[in-house]
């Protein structure tokens, strides 16, 4: 992906909402800019990757088959035993 954003008389800029989506980014969310031998590119700090993770945490949870199941118990299951 490649998007263009201008920089203001202040010095900021608006990360572009296809952007902003990709990275799970939010208002009053921090970003690194981060320079390699690639050039610079923007990284999410932790709390956006971790609401990412959040969405997946859990997903098996109200499943079905795996209802009021322990972990050793679905592993179990899992493994065929």
């Amino acid at each position: 992906m490649r998007v263009k954003a201008k920089v203001t008389a202040k010095g900021q800029i608006t990360l572009p909402k296809a952007v902003r989506d990709r990275l799970g980014i939010r208002e009053g969310d921090a970003v690194y800019f981060v320079e390699d031998e690639h050039g610079v590119h923007v990284e999410p700090d932790m709390p956006a990757f971790d609401r990412a993770l959040e969405k997946w945490r859990g997903v098996w949870r109200d499943d079905p088959l795996f209802k009021g199941k322990t972990t050793d118990e679905i592993i179990e299951e899992m493994r065929g035993r």
